[in-house]
């Protein structure tokens, strides 16, 4: 895992292309030296890379399985406010009432939130929503289990779209934090410059 688990432990462009190279990729991460044509194809053909940049720094794991929709359970989500302190919001959907959000466990930190980003107090708890919903809403279209991104990687954000399997993307692998990542982005399996596959 790219990532360690910290705790048992985003809107409008065609997201759903994300979805079809999680699931392109899934079929050429079978060991092959070079990734399927079909996974180069659906990488050239994304065109949205920017609207995932409300990713960083933002980690969000399912608990389980909806029985009525067989969606993924999300609760919450964590935001990295620094490189050692995280704050779960709550994961949010467009189904949610305002007396719903107003009972979830992590209601109280959406001021939180919205206090560090510097939100001013009159546009705190919709703006704070807003992000919430952003980032569930981004989270479902991409097609992933889960992801993972933290303020040491920068804006390098890790799909886990399979049992061991990961889809890696890097707005910019000069960005490179640490030696790991470094090694990673030079010897990796990558799909093209941004994107890249991993087995663990």
């Amino acid at each position: 895992m790219l990532f360690p688990r910290t705790d048992r432990c985003p809107h409008g462009a065609p997201l759903w292309r994300v979805a079809g190279l999680v699931l392109i990729a899934l079929g050429g991460l079978g060991g092959c030296a070079a990734p399927p044509p079909s996974a180069l194809a659906a990488i050239t053909a994304f065109q949205a890379r920017a609207v995932l940049s409300c990713l960083y720094g933002v980690s969000l794991e399912p608990r389980g399985v909806d029985p009525q929709t067989g969606a993924y359970h999300v609760y919450r989500i964590y935001v990295a406010l620094s490189d050692t302190e995280l704050l779960s919001l709550p994961a949010l959907d467009s189904t949610a009432s305002d007396g719903d959000i107003a009972h979830h466990r992590f209601y109280p930190n959406m001021a939180v939130y919205a206090r560090r980003a510097g939100i001013p107090n009159t546009r705190a708890y919709r703006e704070a929503e807003a992000f919430c919903l952003n980032v569930v809403h981004t989270y479902r279209r991409t097609g992933a289990v889960a992801f993972h991104s933290q303020p040491r990687a920068r804006r390098t954000l890790v799909f886990d779209v399979g049992p061991s399997q990961q889809v890696v993307f890097a707005a910019d692998t000069a960005d490179a934090p640490n030696a790991y990542w470094r090694r990673f982005f030079r010897t990796g399996n990558r799909l093209d410059n941004q994107w890249y596959y991993r087995i663990q």
